[in-house]
């Protein structure tokens, strides 16, 4: 068998499992996060999530595209406190640009202050 047979088997190999990988992740639902600001938002989701109590004008479903599609400001991020403090800036349901003051402890994380963003 040359050697042009054998990378055209290999490939073919290849994309009938790359196929099958991808359906069989994409159908259970993970998710990967190697990058920090993915990392973040994810364990900001998995815990249960809470306002302050001066912030009455929002809700928790209201800020739900900002913990799936934000972006944290790690250069004004506490990440070295036992409850660390992140800056999350990002759009609500409304498309409201806001910058969120989010304090991450290890079983909850609160919404502190909600700025609006120009």
């Amino acid at each position: 068998m040359n050697l042009f047979k054998r990378f055209l088997f290999f490939f073919f190999g290849l994309a009938i499992g790359s196929v099958f990988v991808m359906f069989f992740f994409q159908r259970k639902g993970t998710e990967f996060c190697y990058l920090p600001n993915c990392r973040v938002l994810k364990d900001l989701r998995s815990k249960p999530l809470a306002l302050a109590d001066s912030l009455r004008d929002y809700s928790v479903e209201q800020l739900a595209p900002i913990f799936q599609q934000g972006d944290v400001d790690f250069s004004r991020s506490d990440t070295h406190s036992a409850c660390r403090t992140y800056i999350i800036i990002g759009e609500d349901t409304q498309h409201t640009p806001l910058e969120l003051t989010v304090e991450s402890c290890t079983e909850k994380a609160t919404v502190k202050v909600i700025k609006r963003l120009k």
